[in-house]
């Protein structure tokens, strides 16, 4: 563990396949998918609470998949971060609020 730190300390600045084959191989020697029981639903009923307690204009998505072991089924990996903002968009928010949405996550 200490040699595959010491030398994979700091992540070089990659793209594409040789980005996807580091991700593998930190992966490989730092992490295994937990099983998870979370579904995009729970996700969905999350954001609710989240705006029912502080508000609309508070709240914003972002994932870091960096250092976690398990995400919410549907939550994998960075491709499938449009799936909050759908779930928005069936849950009946206010245009407005899916405005004020997307204009914090997307600034932030």
């Amino acid at each position: 563990m200490r040699s595959a730190t010491d030398t994979d300390a700091v992540a070089p600045s990659l793209t594409g396949k040789t980005l996807d084959e580091y991700a593998a191989r930190r992966r490989k020697l730092f992490c295994k998918r937990a099983t998870v029981v979370a579904t995009m639903e729970d996700v969905g009923d999350h954001i609710d609470h989240a705006v029912k307690v502080a508000g609309v204009d508070t709240w914003a998505w972002g994932v870091i998949f960096d250092g976690i072991a398990a995400t919410a089924n549907g939550l994998e990996d960075v491709s499938k971060d449009a799936g909050p903002g759908r779930l928005l968009l069936k849950g009946g928010y206010a245009d407005g609020d899916l405005k004020t949405f997307l204009e914090r996550t997307l600034s932030g």
